[in-house]
């Protein structure tokens, strides 16, 4: 057997349940792991206080990869790399202080995101982010460096899981979605899922913006939201808050839906494409959203997403979720998903970045 040349460790976040943040993280982890000259570990640290009980494997990694979790983890963890001389790389999905400006969150809590966010930029040997946009704002704010820049892509768990479902046929999807999540899903014609995780900032107040469409939509379509912490179910007229659910659930669910909407305002701000916006058009289901939910993307109003400001043509659609209007635009972000969006990409761009990362340290 040939020896293990170099340990790396992916800090991420729990994995007990799925979120974007453990999406992107994820992929990192399905990148590197069959690779048999690399030992790679995953730790799942969603609270600080689980630093101290890994420290050890942190500390003596050869590089740490710190992704997806939140920004005082991260900067503990560069910190202490940091004073062991060892190399880190941080994985930035977003910018937590500018997504919670036009929030009501204390001053307090905004600085220490700031200064968080910026000791793990500063003192991470490498620094990689999920967008153009989130490069150039973090230069703005913390300085020049070198950031190299990996888009998200549709995961491979998400991808794994769609292709074992279309082997199972649709009405008896539709019937275990009736049983497992809502008997409602099986009297309307039309249903649409937004998939609002309340962790984020930006789904709250996505989720507001929904609350105030609700009765504008047409009352033979049910919508769907789910991720919401603290509740299992409730209805109200066409509205349906699942609560959270899990993984292989909540991918089913997006698989029988007529469309996903995602009616975010403009203040909903996140640093890379959204991962429900890329698994819509994975799937090829019509996408209903905003400018602002397709940030990162170069997507058209009409083109590639039904845009939910104009709420006549938007009932006109959900009257007939499958006219060629809906089939066109749906089949369009299909065809930029599948271009340039794919797991394969995230994996190749990956792996070429940290292969020169170990060429310039002689490894």
């Amino acid at each position: 057997m040939s020896a293990i040349r170099y340990r790396i460790v992916i800090v991420g976040p729990s994995v007990s349940r799925i979120s974007g943040s453990s999406l992107r993280t994820l992929n990192i982890w399905y990148s590197l792991s069959s690779f048999s000259k690399l030992q790679v570990e995953y730790l799942q640290v969603d609270k600080a206080a689980l630093i101290l009980h890994y420290l050890g494997t942190i500390l003596t990694a050869d590089l740490v990869i710190v992704s997806g979790v939140n920004p005082w983890i991260a900067a503990m963890v560069t910190f202490l790399r940091r004073l062991g001389a060892r190399r880190t790389l941080v994985d930035f999905h977003g910018f937590s202080y500018m997504e919670v400006l036009y929030t009501r969150s204390g001053s307090l809590y905004r600085l220490l995101l700031l200064a968080c966010e910026r000791v793990a930029y500063r003192l991470a040997t490498h620094v990689v982010v999920a967008s153009p946009w989130l490069a150039r704002v973090f230069r703005d704010y913390f300085g020049d460096r070198d950031i190299q820049v990996i888009e998200n892509t549709v995961s491979s768990l998400f991808r794994y899981i769609v292709k074992r479902l279309m082997k199972i046929p649709k009405d008896v999807l539709v019937r275990v979605a009736c049983k497992t999540i809502s008997e409602d899903i099986c009297r309307y014609k039309v249903i649409l899922v937004s998939p609002l995780p309340d962790i984020f900032v930006a789904n709250v107040l996505a989720y507001k913006q929904l609350v105030s469409l609700k009765d504008d939509i047409n009352g033979e379509t049910l919508v769907i939201i789910t991720g919401v912490r603290g509740i299992s179910k409730q209805s109200q007229d066409n509205v349906i808050v699942a609560g959270y659910l899990p993984y292989t659930l909540y991918v089913l669910l997006l698989n029988i839906s007529h469309g996903i909407l995602l009616p975010y305002p403009n203040t909903a701000i996140c640093g890379g494409a959204r991962n429900k916006v890329l698994e819509s058009g994975y799937i090829c289901t019509p996408l209903y959203s905003t400018k602002t939910g397709v940030l990162h993307l170069p997507l058209k109003p009409w083109e590639h997403y039904v845009p939910v400001d104009n709420l006549e043509k938007l009932r006109d659609i959900l009257r007939d979720p499958k006219s060629t209007m809906a089939s066109r635009i749906a089949s369009n972000l299909c065809s930029i998903i599948e271009r340039r969006y794919v797991f394969e990409n995230f994996k190749k761009s990956l792996l070429t970045y940290l292969l020169r990362l170990l060429r310039s340290a002689k490894i």
